[in-house]
């Protein structure tokens, strides 16, 4: 005779831990379901809801956020950025090789027929291009170049098709206003030449190969003018022509020359004597010369400088050089614009990654600092609002990947409601939390390896940008909120997807506790970029450059991020970032490698009975994710009552599968009359609106009657409140306008423990 007292047996715990129920908690049968009360959830039970369904709340706004792009692709932000730090603190170790002047990351407007190309510096100065270079002084009394350097690292060989395109229409807007530029160069106080020596028809451009070279190269038949990219294949430059004198004009173009839509080409620079005097203030070492368009200081140290202002307050602490403040040229009328009219200071900028991100910058009233030795010593310092207009391309790929989470997560809510809603109006008899875990046999989430699949490649490219702040086309990408975010889900989708077959397949029962914790804390990690970039903490300065250009996103194959350097370039190298995303994912895969495989079952089908036995299945032996309690065992020894999940006694013997597994195993129970899987339910949920025409086809679900037989009911089956639920061997077809299911409204579903 069975006690009806129920007792904590020594065990360790383990994933298929059973539950011993106090009387004290036990619910009444289904049979008095009329009687039953209503549960109010314990303080710590309300905290588990609810962070569940903030979860939940979380994932399907990001899922969201990228969903309505089908109709809505853009949007516009502002940000403050602050980057370096102000001059006035002195001379500092710079980190990264933006705005160095590299052989082989300048560029250079070289004559070919009618029209001027764009070529790299290094490849115009290599034999077999095409370009004229003779030596026009080796003895370095020469002053009228502009001064280049030698990487040492990897060399750039190739110009990027967007940067390309972007200089071929800059080359040729200069080809055609060179007076203009020359006028206003000449109006700031710079002594340049644009022509060549004897000649109005072809054009030189002179420049100084190396950091301590007295070589001075001639390349005939160029533009006068060398483009000075930000960073490696970058569309934003700067641009300097070198003077007679040794001061070479720096300027920056925008419209026509950067915009192929805009009519006025503009010129915008600072006076000669402002960005001079402000360079050899804020390095301190006055009484030096310019030569080949960089400062030299007494003790022979060569410093490139650029600097330019915004609308600067009296009190600002660098407003004690004058005249910082940028001035604007329309070099197509030779006028320079007033501007208190029209705003001097905004930089437009536009750079795509790929074919599905663009990114529009408009730097306004920017303060921009850029003075440095070549070897990664100097000052730089940015400071001021940048409005960023964002866009990206819809595509069937993202689609799929958001149709097939969007229906993971439906499935994840309903399972999520099912189970809190059961407990509370007292049909199961115990609290389980709904973690990802209680969707592991669905079929929205075995499939979602294949379904992720074509989308796959896109979200790695965001998962490892996470983090970074770059300078250059991939900017495009990682500003992107409304790809970044929902990219981090689906990443750890996909990945939980993976970790959920290995599992099966090992019959190991593993946590799905850290899903959610590592999906914010990647999303906060890329919230907060800017701060913890410019902060310092990882080793760069926030100006990560762009290593993987638009031609080699369009052409790269999801298996690159796999077997190649492909995902370290995409982040940047930034070592200390890689190793955060790794550490992450590492800790994910703990729960797999820690936890013991299930036992083998010589023979899987003896020994069945009820619940296991209608859905042929050992449910203590089924892997993936979801640790839970799987069944309710007797207690044959009377002790302390209490609630306890502890590895299985040979004393016990098992009455029942919770109310979790039976939701895990992927089925749900039907308006209290039939279990059903939840593929079943969808496709009776689905017909609500078609009823009256359901009868014109053949759509069928499998169904298990459960039946409640109140008279053979024990006293412990009414303190476990199973009552005498059990369910038919087999199972019964059912047409979908059966009366039988007609009856019963498709939102009425519960959960609870059935007899084994």
């Amino acid at each position: 005779m069975r006690s009806s007292k129920a007792a904590i047996s020594p065990g360790a715990v383990s994933p298929t831990a059973d539950l011993v129920v106090s009387a004290a908690t036990r619910s009444p049968p289904p049979s008095t379901a009329s009687r039953r009360r209503p549960r109010w959830l314990t303080k710590r039970q309300f905290v588990g809801a609810l962070y569940d369904w903030a979860t939940w709340s979380f994932l399907i706004t990001m899922i969201g956020s990228q969903f309505v792009g089908i109709v809505w692709n853009s949007t516009a932000k502002v940000q403050n950025w602050e980057l370096g730090q102000n001059p006035l603190l002195g001379i500092y170790d710079i980190v990264g090789t933006n705005d160095v002047p590299y052989r082989d990351r300048a560029v250079v407007c070289v004559r070919q027929g009618h029209a001027y190309r764009p070529m790299l510096l290094s490849e115009a100065l290599s034999p077999g291009s095409g370009v004229n270079v003779t030596l026009v002084d080796s003895t370095g009394s020469s002053r009228n170049g502009y001064r280049v350097i030698e990487k040492s690292g990897t060399a750039q060989t190739t110009l990027d098709s967007e940067p390309f395109d972007a200089y071929f229409n800059t080359c040729a807007v200069i080809s055609e206003t060179l007076e203009g530029i020359h006028h206003a160069c000449s109006t700031l106080g710079y002594n340049v030449t644009l022509h060549n020596e004897g000649s109005t028809e072809d054009y030189t451009l002179r420049i100084v190969d190396g950091l301590e070279s007295n070589h001075t190269l001639q390349l005939l038949r160029t533009l006068p003018v060398l483009v000075l990219p930000f960073s490696d294949n970058s569309a934003s430059a700067r641009y300097a022509a070198p003077g007679l004198d040794g001061s070479a004009c720096v300027f920056h173009l925008r419209g026509k020359y950067t915009d192929t839509s805009l009519s006025v080409p503009l010129l915008h620079a600072v006076s000669r004597s402002s960005r001079e005097t402000a360079t050899m203030r804020w390095l301190k070492k006055p009484d030096g010369v310019w030569r080949n368009g960089w400062y030299e200081d007494p003790s022979g140290s060569k410093w490139f400088a650029d600097a330019t202002g915004g609308q600067i307050a009296p009190d600002f602490p660098v407003a004690s050089i004058s005249g910082l403040n940028a001035r604007l040229w329309d070099t197509s009328t030779l006028h320079e614009l007033d501007c208190l009219r029209t705003n001097c200071n905004v930089d437009a900028m536009r750079n795509s990654w790929g074919d599905k991100f663009a990114i529009t910058s408009q730097a306004v009233d920017g303060i921009s600092v850029a003075i440095a030795d070549g070897k990664g010593h100097g000052l730089f310092w940015y400071k001021g609002p940048v409005k960023m207009t964002l866009s990206s391309v819809y595509d069937w790929q993202t689609f799929v990947a958001n149709a097939a989470l969007a229906l993971l997560l439906a499935r994840w809510a309903f399972a999520m409601l099912t189970l809190q809603y059961s407990y509370c109006i007292g049909v199961s008899a115990t609290w389980h939390r709904a973690g990802l875990g209680c969707v592991s046999s669905a079929q929205s989430f075995r499939y979602l390896p294949f379904t992720l699949l074509p989308q796959l490649k896109t979200a790695l490219a965001a998962f490892w940008s996470v983090g970074c702040q770059f300078e250059g086309s991939q900017l495009a990408l990682v500003e992107t909120w409304f790809t970044m975010y929902p990219s981090i889900a689906t990443c750890f989708f996909f990945y939980y997807s993976l970790l959920n077959l290995a599992a099966k397949v090992t019959r190991r029962r593993i946590s799905d506790a850290l899903f959610a914790p590592s999906v914010i804390f990647l999303s906060l990690l890329h919230y907060f970029r800017f701060a913890i970039a410019a902060s310092g903490w990882f080793g760069f300065d926030g100006r990560l450059e762009t290593l993987v250009y638009s031609d080699e996103v369009r052409q790269m194959k999801l298996h690159e991020f796999f077997v190649s350097d492909l995902a370290w370039r995409i982040n940047g190298n930034a070592t200390p970032l890689i190793a955060i995303k790794m550490a992450v994912l590492g800790i994910n895969l703990l729960p797999l490698l820690l936890s013991r495989p299930l036992p083998v079952l010589r023979r899987p089908g003896e020994g069945l009975s009820g619940i296991e036995q209608a859905l042929g299945v050992h449910a203590a032996n089924v892997g993936g994710l979801g640790k839970s309690i799987v069944y309710i065992h007797s207690d044959l020894e009377p002790s302390a009552a209490s609630i306890s999940a502890v590895a299985p006694a040979p004393a016990k013997r098992k009455l029942a599968l919770t109310s979790y597994e039976l939701v895990r195993l992927g089925y749900v129970v039907y308006g209290g009359r039939y279990v059903l899987s939840f593929e079943d339910w969808d496709l009776v949920s689905s017909m609500i609106l078609l009823r009256d025409f359901q009868h014109l086809w053949n759509q069928r679900v499998l169904v298990f009657i459960l039946h409640n037989d109140d008279e053979s009911q024990d006293a412990q089956d009414d303190e476990l409140g199973l009552g005498s639920v059990r369910i038919d061997r087999n199972p019964h077809m059912l047409r979908v306008d059966d009366p039988r299911l007609l009856c019963i409204p498709f939102w009425q579903l519960s959960t609870r423990a059935i007899r084994c």
